[in-house]
């Protein structure tokens, strides 16, 4: 069965956007302000968000496309059960959402979000 994918964005060394793709299993919600975001420690990802602090995650679905403004929240934490993948907390700063206008697109409309198929079991927090 197909999984959700989110895609993010981190800021890189030269200030562009530097997308990359979680799955729901690797992102938590502790309260409506702040969630938690598994990565490899490794990553460009987790580079940028060390030295820049910010990520933006979008979800898309056949309604809205939803972005969410992160900063980040404190120290991250090594995952519990999967070596070499780590933890950030972050901050929720600001949510928009993104619905096709209707009246002037009438034909515009979202299939559906990303999504992925797992062959083995994955990272989950």
């Amino acid at each position: 069965m197909p999984a959700i994918a989110v895609p993010i964005c981190t800021i890189d060394d030269e200030g562009f956007a530097h997308a990359a793709m979680l799955s729901y299993a690797e992102l938590r919600a502790d309260d409506s302000r702040s969630l938690r975001a598994a990565v490899y420690g490794a990553s460009r990802t987790a580079r940028n968000l060390r030295e820049r602090r910010r990520m933006t995650l979008i979800f898309v679905d056949e309604a809205v496309t939803c972005y969410v403004k992160t900063r980040l929240e404190g120290a991250e934490t090594p995952h519990p059960s999967s070596p070499g993948v780590v933890v950030f907390p972050l901050s929720v700063e600001s949510v928009s959402l993104d619905r096709v206008d209707t009246t002037r697109e009438p034909d515009a409309v979202i299939e559906s979000g990303i999504t992925f198929r797992r062959t083995a079991p994955g990272t989950t927090l």
